[in-house]
């Protein structure tokens, strides 16, 4: 009789050499990939590698919006009484700007919107024609006659070109030291805190300076702002020295001033004389000091550039 006690050695079945070389239920075998293709359509096919991408995606926005948040120039859009103007803010400003030639209101400075402060350093150039008599350019279009009041660039009027010759004094910048600021030149101020304009600058086509007191840029052009002492500005003398000059408007009034005799051009110089008075009570009166600004017309473009 056999012994029952001894092991079982009959062979092992199939079933028992499968469960062997299957790997546990719970143990799943590590994926195996060739490229990064692979890899992220395997991440999306899972809802951790979906979760992984999106933080992922955030992680590098935030440091891309970071960048360009530290590095960007700021780009502003303003409009003014000057046009409209690009500023791009940091240790450097850059404006683009239309001159009007006619001043502000009740002020015959514009208004930039650009503020600087003392020790800046700002550069202006400008190009363009403007002419300060817009009476004249009418009559020189309707008769095809020379024009007495030629159109300038920003570096303004000549001298041979003032009439009467002694009014340029009287100019926003008037001429001093040697050096002529004629009508119609480009230049700029500081408006500060208390609104007052502090540092007239003559800029021309181009020119660097250094800002003396904070505050705001302005512009214009060089011509006359009248005041309630300008009587004599406005209405000069009638003598020898003023006769051209109220010839000239008479003539602006007339289409046969050529013919006139040398009497007759005495005669209606007076009488623009006698007229420009009359005109004078009328602008002190009612306060109109742009009077002169407001005969002009063209614009400069201008460019400002500023290093603090």
């Amino acid at each position: 009789m056999p012994d029952q006690s001894s092991p079982n050695n009959d062979p092992p079945s199939q079933e028992g050499n499968l469960a062997q070389q299957l790997p546990p239920q719970n143990q799943v075998a590590a994926p195996i990939f060739t490229n990064w293709l692979e890899v992220l359509s395997f991440l999306l096919r899972t809802k951790h590698g979906l979760l992984l991408i999106s933080i992922l995606i955030i992680v590098v926005g935030a440091i891309v919006s970071f960048s360009l948040y530290i590095t960007r120039p700021d780009q502003i859009e303003i409009t003014t009484k000057a046009g409209n103007i690009t500023l791009k803010r940091g240790n450097k400003q850059d404006a683009i700007l239309l001159l009007n030639p006619v001043g502000g209101k009740n002020t015959p400075w514009v208004s930039t919107g650009i503020m600087v402060k003392a020790n800046d350093k700002v550069t202006i150039t400008a190009s363009g024609r403007v002419n300060t008599s817009l009476k004249r350019v009418v009559k020189a279009a309707q008769t095809d006659e020379k024009l007495e009041s030629p159109w300038v660039s920003p570096e303004g009027s000549d001298p041979d070109e003032d009439l009467p010759r002694d009014r340029i004094k009287s100019t926003v910048m008037p001429s001093a030291n040697g050096a002529y600021y004629g009508y119609g030149m480009l230049i700029a101020a500081i408006k500060d805190s208390t609104k007052q304009i502090k540092n007239i600058e003559n800029i021309g086509e181009n020119k660097e300076f250094t800002i003396k007191t904070d505050g705001e840029l302005v512009l214009t052009v060089n011509d006359i702002w009248l005041s309630s002492d300008m009587k004599d500005v406005y209405a000069p003398p009638f003598n020898d020295d003023n006769f051209r000059y109220y010839l000239s408007l008479a003539a602006l009034k007339s289409e046969d001033s050529n013919s006139w005799s040398e009497k007759m051009k005495r005669e209606k110089a007076h009488q623009e004389y006698q007229n420009r008075l009359r005109a004078w009570n009328y602008i002190a009166d009612n306060k109109n000091c742009n009077v002169w600004y407001n005969d002009n017309i063209g614009a400069f473009s201008v460019s400002v550039s500023g290093n603090k």
